[in-house]
């Protein structure tokens, strides 16, 4: 698997299936925490760099729900926010 981002990027253990196929993953790099990305098939995306991503659920429609937070920063759990991530975009917007 291509990885993005820094060396080092390793999957954490959450993966999803988006209705088209296409895949949603977590993962660290060299530093922490370090988002959730997309891959079509052919390139990777993205999207919430840095952040902790805690959970990923994938709708009908293809647009990814995924819970994460600023754990670098020691921020409690309820810091914990929900955003929306369409795969035509990777621009998330907080929910």
């Amino acid at each position: 698997m291509q990885g993005w981002g820094g060396t080092g990027f390793i999957a954490t253990g959450l993966l999803s299936v988006a209705p088209d196929g296409s895949v949603w993953v977590n993962g660290s790099d060299d530093f922490g925490c370090d988002g959730v990305a997309h891959y079509d098939g052919t390139t990777w995306t993205q999207c919430l760099h840095s952040l902790c991503v805690h959970d990923i659920d994938i709708g009908p429609d293809g647009n990814a729900w995924v819970r994460a937070n600023d754990y670098g920063h020691m921020r409690p759990a309820e810091d914990v926010q929900t955003y929306v991530i369409t795969p035509e975009t990777t621009v998330a917007t907080e929910s």
